[in-house]
């Protein structure tokens, strides 16, 4: 049977690099909030201290990456460490707001600095080098305010402590983003490229950015080779 799918899934592309097509698709707006709590980040239970963690993948299409503490089993953020901290390795569309539950433990007056920009972060260390950093979109303070409504149009995010040490019990990050069925690479068209990171999918191999939302082609809830031959349709224009 794999063999047979296999075999299918290589006709399909064959006769997609053949045609050469790519069209353009209009999307829907999808409004996500992603929330981050300690457990996201202390995957091994194990680990003590401030430890490096990636890949975490939430609500968005969104892609976290942090270094943080253990403490009062709390995310703990601390700013003297330089490479404390929380972004996006990949974008969850546009960020529209950012949220903490702060944890009792944080003093009044302690904050968060909110980053933006529309390249990637490799790690929460460039928050801490200006050429690196993005903009600083605003500051959230502990005992002042729990939320920062993000005006302006920032593909990434970065979350550091401005100083000393801060606790939180949770971080929520909304996005607000263009859903294309089939866009499965988010790049705005649809073409073979498309078409093979689903069929890679299916055969157990999904790429780092792989959008299942948009891989769910024929509404069915599954990702199976079904998607993968009415993507493959509709590219070739059946």
């Amino acid at each position: 049977m794999r063999t047979f799918l296999h075999i299918s899934l290589l006709a399909v592309l064959f006769a997609l690099c053949l045609s050469g097509n790519a069209m353009y698709a209009q999307g829907t707006q999808v409004i996500s909030t992603d929330t981050i709590c300690y457990q996201d980040t202390r995957l091994n239970i194990f680990e003590n201290g401030y430890v490096d963690w990636t890949g975490l993948k939430k609500e968005s299409r969104a892609v976290y990456a942090g270094n943080s503490g253990d403490a009062i089993t709390a995310i703990q953020l601390r700013a003297n460490y330089g490479t404390s901290g929380i972004v996006t390795t990949s974008s969850g569309g546009s960020v529209t707001n950012v949220e903490v539950e702060w944890n009792e433990n944080t003093e009044n007056g302690r904050n968060l600095g909110i980053y933006g920009k529309n390249t990637p972060y490799s790690s929460p260390s460039e928050l801490y080098d200006d050429a690196t950093a993005g903009t600083l979109i605003g500051v959230i303070i502990n005992g002042q305010n729990t939320a920062l409504s993000i005006q302006g149009d920032y593909k990434y995010l970065g979350v550091r402590s401005q100083e000393f040490v801060c606790y939180l019990n949770s971080l929520c990050i909304t996005w607000n983003d263009v859903l294309i069925i089939g866009d499965v690479n988010s790049d705005g068209n649809l073409d073979v490229t498309d078409v093979v990171a689903i069929a890679n999918y299916v055969m157990g191999s999904a790429s780092a950015d792989f959008n299942a939302q948009a891989a769910n082609v024929n509404a069915e809830g599954d990702i199976d080779v079904s998607d993968v031959v009415q993507l493959a349709n509709k590219v070739l224009g059946n």
